[in-house]
C-alpha cells in the first residue's frame, strides 16, 4: 500500500515564502504602475502660466482614465481637481502623458502634485517627490511716458523705463518703429529709443515700448510729432526775422563757403526739397515783387 506523507512545516515555509514574495510584489506595484515626471518637487510655479505636467506608465493595465490634482500642504491634502477623465491614450509601459495645466492663484510652498491611473481592477497613483512653490506673479510695468516732438535735422533722445516687483529686470522691446529710428534694450529696466527724423516723416507717428517678464507684459503707446525744423519760412539764420540779411546769408552759404543753417530746410523756400538758385529767386520775388508766400523746406 503506497501512502503519502504529510509535513505541515513544508507546507508552512511554502505558503510564507509565497506571502513574501505577493507582498513584495505589492508593494513594488503600488509605487510603480504610474510615475509622476514633473513637476517633481523643487520648481517655482508662477500663477496664471501654463505648466506641463508629465507623466509614465511603468505597467500596462486596462485603463478607463487619468485624474490629475494637487494639494496646498502636502501629501497629506486635501486634494483639489485639477483635471478628471482624461483620455487613456497610450496605456502600455513607457508611453509618455502630458497635461498643461494653468497654475491657479495660490501662494504656497507645500505643493504637490498627484496622477491617479483609474483602472477597471484598482486604482494607482504617484505624486510629487517633494514640495514645490506656487508664487503669485507681480506683472512688470512701463513708466508712462509723455507725448514727444522732435524737429527735422534735430535727434531725439528717450529713455524708456519699467520696474517690475518681483524685482527681476523684464526685456524691453519697441513696436512699429519709424524709419530712422531704432531702440536698445539696456538689460536692466531701461532701453533708449532715438530717432534722427527727415524731412518725409513731419507728422505724427505712433509707437508701442513693451515690457515682459517672461509671464506676463505691459506696454505704453507713446506719439511722436515730427515737426519742420524751420518754426518761420525762410529765416535762414534764425533771428526769428525774415530780412535782406537772410538773403546775404544764404548767398553766402551756396557761393562764399559760409556757415550753413542750423536747419537746412529753412533754404528751401519754394519746397522743392533742395536748396538751390530757384530759392534765391523765390526769396527775391517775395520780399521785393510781391511773390508767393515762402514754404517752410520740404513737403514730400
Amino acid at each position: 500500500m503506497i501512502t503519502r506523507s504529510f509535513s505541515p512545516f513544508k507546507k508552512t515555509k511554502t505558503l510564507s515564502v509565497h506571502l513574501s514574495v505577493f507582498i513584495i510584489l505589492f508593494s513594488f506595484s503600488a509605487n510603480s504602475h504610474v510615475l509622476l515626471e514633473s513637476p517633481n518637487g523643487g520648481e517655482i510655479l508662477y500663477s496664471n502660466t501654463q505648466v506641463t505636467i508629465q507623466w509614465k506608465v511603468q505597467i500596462r493595465h486596462a485603463t478607463i482614465s487619468w485624474e490629475l490634482e494637487y494639494s496646498k500642504t502636502g501629501t497629506a491634502g486635501p486634494w483639489i481637481v485639477i483635471a478628471q477623465g482624461l483620455p487613456v491614450g497610450d496605456p502600455t509601459a513607457g508611453s509618455i502623458h502630458t497635461y498643461d495645466w494653468l497654475v491657479p492663484e495660490v501662494l504656497s510652498d507645500l505643493v504637490r502634485i498627484r496622477v491617479i491611473q483609474n483602472n477597471e481592477l484598482g486604482n494607482y497613483n504617484d505624486y510629487s517627490d517633494a514640495n514645490l512653490s506656487i508664487m503669485i506673479n507681480a506683472p512688470p510695468q512701463v513708466s508712462a511716458i509723455m507725448p514727444q516732438m522732435v524737429q527735422v535735422g534735430d535727434s531725439l533722445n528717450l529713455e524708456v523705463l519699467a520696474t517690475d516687483a518681483d524685482g527681476t529686470s523684464p526685456m524691453l522691446t519697441a513696436l512699429n518703429l519709424p524709419d530712422n529710428s531704432g531702440f536698445t534694450d539696456n538689460g536692466d529696466g531701461t532701453g533708449l529709443f532715438y530717432m534722427s527724423p527727415t524731412f518725409s516723416q513731419i507728422g505724427m507717428h505712433d509707437l508701442t515700448f513693451v515690457a515682459d517678464d517672461g509671464i506676463q507684459a505691459d506696454s505704453e503707446l507713446v506719439t511722436i510729432s515730427v515737426n519742420p525744423c524751420c518754426l518761420i519760412a525762410g529765416d535762414f539764420n534764425g533771428n526769428d526775422e525774415i530780412n535782406i540779411s537772410d538773403l546775404t546769408t544764404t548767398v553766402s552759404w551756396m557761393f562764399k563757403d559760409g556757415a550753413a543753417p542750423d536747419c537746412l530746410n529753412s533754404a528751401d523756400v519754394n519746397g522743392s526739397c533742395s536748396v538751390d538758385i530757384a530759392d534765391l529767386s523765390y526769396r527775391v520775388n517775395y520780399m521785393f515783387k510781391d511773390g508767393s508766400n515762402l514754404v517752410c523746406g520740404c513737403s514730400e
